[in-house]
C-alpha cells in the first residue's frame, strides 16, 4: 500500500488568534455569561422590594431607610464581584471555545483541501482540544480514499498502457490519459 509519512511536528501545535470562529464564540459567550447575570440581577432588584411589602409580622425591620442605605453598600459590592467574575468567565469562555472552534476551522480547512482533491490531507489538534475522534475518524477515511484513489489510477494507467500496446483508437486512448490525470 502507499503511505505518505506525516512529520511529526517539531512543537506543540499553537494558535495565535482566540477568535477563530467569531460568530459561535461570541454566542457561546453570551449564553454563558447572561443566563447567570439575568439571574444575579433579578434577585437582588427584587430583594428590597419584597422586603417592603412582606408583612412586619414575617420579617421586622424597624428602619426600612437604613435597611436601604446597608442593602445598597450591599448591592454595590455584589456588583464589583459581579464584574470580576464577568471578565475570568469571559476569559474562561473564550479559552474554551477556542477549543471547540479551533477544531472545527481545521476539520473544515481540511474538507476544503480534499474537496480539491488533496488526499495527502491529515487532521491534527492540539493536546486539549475536542473532538479528537472526529480527526482520528477523519483521517482514516481520507486515508482509505487515498489508497482507492491510487488503486483507480493504477487500473486506468495499465488499461492506457494496454490500449496502446494493442493500437486502440487515439481517442480513447487520450480519454483513459486524461482520466489517469
Amino acid at each position: 500500500t502507499y503511505s505518505v509519512p506525516i512529520p511529526a511536528a517539531a512543537h506543540p501545535i499553537r494558535r495565535t488568534t482566540l477568535l477563530i470562529k467569531t460568530g459561535f464564540q461570541l454566542r457561546h459567550i453570551f449564553y454563558t455569561l447572561s443566563l447567570p447575570a439575568i439571574f444575579l440581577n433579578l434577585a437582588l432588584a427584587g430583594l428590597p422590594i419584597i422586603l417592603y411589602y412582606v408583612p412586619s409580622s414575617i420579617v421586622d425591620i424597624p428602619n426600612y431607610n437604613e435597611f436601604l442605605v446597608y442593602y445598597f453598600r450591599f448591592v454595590l459590592s455584589v456588583l464589583i464581584l459581579e464584574a470580576m467574575g464577568f471578565v475570568i468567565t469571559f476569559w474562561i469562555s473564550l479559552r474554551y471555545s477556542n477549543r471547540i472552534a479551533g477544531p472545527v476551522f481545521n476539520l473544515e480547512r481540511c474538507l476544503n483541501r480534499l474537496a480539491q482533491g488533496n488526499y495527502l490531507v491529515h487532521a491534527r489538534f492540539r493536546k486539549g482540544d475536542e473532538f479528537h475522534e472526529l480527526a482520528e475518524a477523519f483521517n482514516r477515511v481520507v486515508s482509505g480514499e487515498k489508497e482507492r484513489w491510487i488503486g483507480l489510477n493504477r487500473s486506468i494507467t495499465d488499461l492506457a498502457r494496454d490500449a496502446v500496446a494493442r493500437q486502440t483508437p487515439s481517442d480513447l486512448v487520450d480519454r483513459l490519459q486524461a482520466i489517469a490525470r
